[in-house]
């Protein structure tokens, strides 16, 4: 699915919030390629977040354009 936004829709970030207690979240998040989202991020998200919950974010890298 994620996969899917990337290459169909041109998603270049995507984000994901979970319950910082749920360790087995986090762990599947990273296999994912999400990283802890920066404090940049948070801020910008933290109306949206709950006291228990974290953030956290993957970027695509960046490709040359095809020639």
């Amino acid at each position: 699915m994620i996969d899917e936004l990337i290459v169909q829709y041109k998603v270049p970030t995507s984000l994901a919030v979970f319950k910082r207690a749920n360790l087995r979240s986090r762990r599947l998040l990273e296999r994912l390629g999400f990283a802890t989202a920066t404090a940049t991020a948070v801020a910008v998200q933290r109306s949206s977040l709950e006291a228990d919950e974290d953030l956290m974010l993957r970027r695509v890298a960046a490709t040359a354009p095809a020639r």
